[in-house]
C-alpha cells in the first residue's frame, strides 16, 4: 500500500470549504478488506470507485470465505459508480460493503440523491465520515475506585443514533473515521490526527443533509458503525 502523505489527506478528505488559495479536488479512496490488508486509490483518468471495483476482482476472493470491505472516500459517489458498486455486491454475496464520505458530491441534484438512495437501499450502508470529542466521567456505584467511562459529546452522528450500551470493563468507545483513516492509510510517522477548525461542526451539518436524503430508508437499522475494521 503507498500510504497518503498528510498535507494530502488534510487537503482532500477535508469536509471544510476550500481555502484560498484554491486547490482541486479530487476523489480518493481508502479501503479496508478484512481479513486482508487496506489499500489507497486515487482517481486519475477513471473514477476511484470503478478501480477500487477492478482491484477487488483482481484478487479473486474465495467464493465459499465472506469478506468485509470499509471505504473511506472524500466525495459521495456519483450515480454511475452508486450503480457500478451495486451491480458488484449483487454478483459478490460473499462481500459486504460499507461507505463512508466526507463529502457529498452534487447532493442538491436529483440523479445524485435518487442513487444514494438506491446504494442504501441496496444494502450498502452509507453515512458521513465523523469525528467526535471526548469527556470522562466517574462510574457511580460500580465498587471500583476510578474506574472511568468515555461518553460521547454528540449522541447522533450522520443522523444515525448511536448505542450507549457500555462495552466490557465500563467504556464507551466511539469510533472516528477520520482518525481511523488518517492512522491506517497515512504516512504520519507517529504523529496524531489533528482536527481542523469546525470539523465537528461541518460533519454533523453534512449528516443531516445525507439524513433527508435518505429518508424514509435512515429509519431502518444502520447501525453499522458500531463494527470494528
Amino acid at each position: 500500500m503507498n500510504p497518503l502523505q498528510e498535507e494530502t489527506f488534510y487537503q482532500q478528505f477535508s469536509n471544510q470549504r476550500v481555502p484560498k488559495p484554491a486547490y482541486q479536488r479530487r476523489t480518493y479512496l481508502c479501503y479496508q478488506l478484512k481479513p486482508h490488508e487496506g489499500s489507497v486509490i486515487a482517481k486519475e483518468k477513471r473514477h476511484a470507485e470503478i478501480c477500487f471495483i477492478d482491484d477487488i476482482k483482481s484478487r479473486q476472493l474465495d467464493p465459499s470465505q465472506r469478506f468485509e470491505i470499509t471505504c473511506y472516500v472524500t466525495w459521495s459517489p456519483c450515480p454511475t459508480c452508486a450503480k457500478k458498486l451495486i451491480a458488484f455486491v449483487k454478483d459478490h454475496p460473499h462481500i459486504s460493503l460499507r461507505l463512508f464520505a466526507s463529502r457529498l458530491y452534487f447532493h442538491w441534484r436529483q440523479k445524485h440523491k435518487r442513487e444514494l438512495r438506491h446504494l442504501q437501499k441496496s444494502g450498502i450502508p452509507l453515512a458521513v465520515m465523523s469525528y467526535l470529542g471526548r469527556e470522562t466521567a466517574e462510574l457511580p456505584g460500580d465498587g471500583k475506585e476510578g474506574q472511568r467511562k468515555e461518553e460521547s459529546l454528540g449522541p447522533q452522528r450522520a443522523g444515525l443514533l448511536l448505542s450507549r450500551t457500555p462495552e466490557p470493563e465500563y467504556l464507551l468507545s466511539f469510533i472516528s473515521e477520520f482518525k481511523d483513516c488518517w492512522e491506517k492509510f497515512v504516512d504520519h510517522k507517529g504523529r496524531p490526527f489533528q482536527p481542523w477548525n469546525k470539523l465537528k461542526q461541518y460533519s454533523e451539518s453534512i449528516g443531516r443533509r445525507l439524513q433527508r436524503i435518505l429518508q424514509p430508508l435512515n429509519n431502518l437499522e444502520n447501525d453499522f458503525r458500531n463494527l470494528r475494521l
